[in-house]
């Protein structure tokens, strides 16, 4: 069963919020923006990162300025994995840096996997590589992939 969820306060949610739209954002910067002292700012963050609803500060990239303008994903229906085949699996698509991000799914397809690629021919030969790959690790029911398009990170979900 999962945690119950946290019950945060507006000045929490205020703070959550101002990092969703910029996590560079300094409590300096913070403290004036939401009317509080510096030195709430710093506490509530504390707080905030010692229960783990903060676990760490990113950078969204732009990976068609870095010459990966495509991005894909992968679905993959294997059944559930043990956890030495999920380790293996897990170990391999660290080690391979057109891959960025991975997760189990709950329906039709139990894994997903995505990935940022040069060209459709950069996809083509990962997508090869990674089905074989998984072949012979599970009993691969199902493996496709699809070009994400017009892809939109929204900053102000409702806390």
């Amino acid at each position: 069963m999962a945690d119950k969820p946290l019950q945060l306060d507006e000045m929490d949610k205020k703070i959550i919020k101002s990092l969703l739209i910029n996590p560079r954002k300094s409590s300096r910067q913070m403290s004036k923006e939401i009317k509080a002292s510096h030195q709430t700012i710093i506490s509530r963050l504390k707080e905030l990162e010692s229960q783990k609803v903060i676990e760490g500060y990113t950078a969204v990239v732009d990976w068609e300025k870095l010459g990966y303008p495509v991005r894909a994903m992968f679905l993959i229906e294997c059944g559930k994995l043990d956890s030495k085949s999920f380790d293996s699996i897990e170990k391999y698509l660290l080690g391979e840096n057109s891959f960025v991000e991975f997760g189990a799914l709950h329906g039709e397809y139990d894994y997903f996997v995505i990935g940022q690629f040069k060209d459709q021919r950069d996809v083509a030969e990962k997508s090869a590589e990674l089905r074989s790959f998984l072949s012979k690790q599970v009993d691969l029911k199902k493996f496709g992939h699809h070009i994400v398009s017009k892809l939109k990170h929204k900053q102000n979900q409702d806390i």
